[in-house]
């Protein structure tokens, strides 16, 4: 029998996207699923639409209807479903409601982290909305892959031969919209203090540092309407909470004391996230970001402490980028890629020296 799977969606004021997304998960080729969706306090009567769309299927138990009662953030919201999901599940599939997913999408999922026992988590190729073609280029013209550099900010490389070949593209992190990975290894995926933003990458780098690989399904594909929840365009509270998460995965995912040469790197990646557009809401987001960090420094310790690590530092880095930034989808000029260029030739040059003389194989 197929190993069961625990979906877990979150809904905030999602009227126009929920009934899509469960029409698309209930017609899936893969069978042994439950569908655990979390009301985070939406307004809009979505979770009472639900309710009366799909009564059929909750009172099947195929579909469980969770209501905290509060707002908990994208991740205390799943945190909260993972909670409720079935004792049995072997895998948990975060998925966002602003997708639509094809026939196949959860059996590829399964069947590509079953494919090497050394994957604990794998994604679907997303494609957000307007940027289709910009993916598919990317991916299978231009073989390119995402993968975090050496402060976890997503920046592209090129693929390697093993990606090529295969159906999964090893990577260091998987976007949240669309994340499966073995229940097992995590008591719940996010740590709270990150509410939203970037603790999909926190969750791969727990499990990378498990011992396990992340990868991307090829033939895994999702529809995505992105940014919906905060909207496209940069605010404060999306600048607060990215630029907050931004750091709190450098302080508790950095190995040992190598933190201390990545850090002028990450000090600079500071200055570009919050002075290449939008200046003003930026640094207000920074602001706020750098009050909250300083007022739960004891809940950072403790969380860097809790996380299992099983390999040496310089394993864990050998699978992140020595480069230092990457502009996706962005309109550039020769200024902008020169300067891009440059950043990154120096990084690289700047991280082979530090390796040269740094004979870092410990595990702490």
């Amino acid at each position: 029998m197929h190993s069961k799977v625990s979906i877990i969606i979150l809904n905030y004021n999602g009227l126009q996207f929920n009934k899509n997304c469960l029409d698309s998960l209930l017609t899936q080729s893969y069978e042994n699923f439950e569908i655990v969706f979390v009301n985070n306090l939406s307004t809009d009567w979505s979770y009472e639409e639900v309710k009366k769309i799909f009564h059929k299927q909750i009172e099947e138990e195929k579909i469980k209807l969770i209501d905290p009662g509060k707002n908990l953030g994208f991740a205390g919201g799943n945190n909260y479903g993972v909670s409720h999901s079935d004792a049995n599940s072997e895998y948990i599939c975060l998925l966002n409601n602003d997708t639509l997913a094809p026939k196949d999408r959860l059996e590829n999922l399964v069947e590509g982290i079953e494919s090497d026992n050394t994957l604990g988590a794998v994604g679907a190729v997303i494609y957000d909305k307007g940027y289709e073609q910009q993916t598919d280029t990317l991916i299978y013209t231009d073989h390119k892959k995402w993968v975090n550099n050496y402060f976890f900010d997503s920046i592209t490389i090129d693929q390697t031969q093993e990606d090529k070949e295969g159906n999964i593209l090893y990577t260091t992190a998987v976007w949240g919209c669309c994340l499966l990975y073995k229940k097992a290894l995590l008591k719940q995926p996010f740590e709270e203090m990150y509410f939203a933003y970037m603790e999909d990458t926190a969750l791969c780098l727990q499990i990378i540092l498990q011992g396990y690989r992340v990868g991307m399904v090829k033939t895994s594909r999702i529809q995505h309407f992105w940014s919906w929840s905060f909207g496209k365009k940069p605010n404060i509270m999306k600048s607060f909470h990215g630029i907050k998460n931004y750091i709190l995965n450098f302080l508790v995912f950095s190995q040992g004391y190598f933190w201390i040469a990545v850090l002028p790197f990450f000090l600079l990646g500071i200055w570009v996230r919050t002075f290449i557009n939008y200046p003003g809401i930026r640094l207000k987001g920074l602001f706020k970001a750098l009050v909250r960090i300083s007022k739960n420094r004891k809940n950072i310790k403790n969380y860097r402490e809790n996380i299992k690590v099983n390999i040496p530092p310089k394993s864990f880095y050998s699978q992140l980028s020595k480069e230092f930034i990457y502009m996706p989808f962005m309109p550039s000029n020769r200024f902008i890629q020169g300067s891009v260029n440059i950043l990154n030739s120096l990084s690289k040059v700047y991280f082979n020296l530090v390796w040269f003389f740094v004979n870092y194989d410990k595990k702490n």
